[in-house]
């Protein structure tokens, strides 16, 4: 029910599932004359794509950004026994999960914490991440510097674990469900 597609048909607005960055998929975001794009996928958006939209295209991403970029986040923060993981809405910019972060929401991890628990409660707190966003976004506050402290924040970059990632995974005590 908290799907971005059971929202949109909830409020009748009209939307396109994209698989695929394709001419047929620029054509139908260009004929929206979107203000915004929110992505909350894995796609990687082209400069003609991210210069569509009059205002900008913001990524909704399951960490704490600029921490974990790339694909698993959560995964990784359970790998290498974080005290916390969190969702974070960026302004989308040529780089993969780069760009100002708009808001950013921590959760901490437990013990027993799954992949699924976290990435369920993640979803939950991206829905306030996103809304926050927005609202900055309207207020005229996109320049404006995010007020966390981004001091223990490095910047990081994952793509798919290999044999040895699972490995540390399982050992720290991950788990899917």
């Amino acid at each position: 029910s908290s799907s971005v597609k059971s929202t949109l048909i909830r409020n009748k607005i009209s939307f396109k599932t994209i698989k695929k960055i394709d001419k047929e998929a620029i054509s139908f975001i260009k004929s929206k004359k979107p203000d915004v794009i929110l992505s909350s996928n894995s796609l990687i958006f082209s400069k003609e794509v991210l210069d569509i939209p009059r205002i900008c295209c913001i990524n909704r991403h399951s960490s704490l950004l600029p921490s974990y970029g790339g694909i698993l986040p959560v995964f990784r923060s359970i790998q290498f026994k974080e005290k916390y993981c969190g969702a974070s809405v960026h302004v989308m910019d040529e780089g993969i999960d780069t760009g100002p972060i708009l808001s950013r929401k921590f959760l901490p991890v437990y013990k027993n914490d799954s992949l699924f628990t976290l990435y369920r409660m993640l979803f939950v707190l991206s829905f306030v991440a996103i809304e926050e966003s927005l609202n900055r976004i309207l207020d005229g506050k996109l320049e404006d510097k995010l007020e966390i402290d981004d001091q223990n924040l490095r910047q990081s970059y994952f793509s798919y674990p290999n044999n040895s990632d699972w490995k540390e995974f399982k050992r720290n005590g991950g788990s899917f469900i």
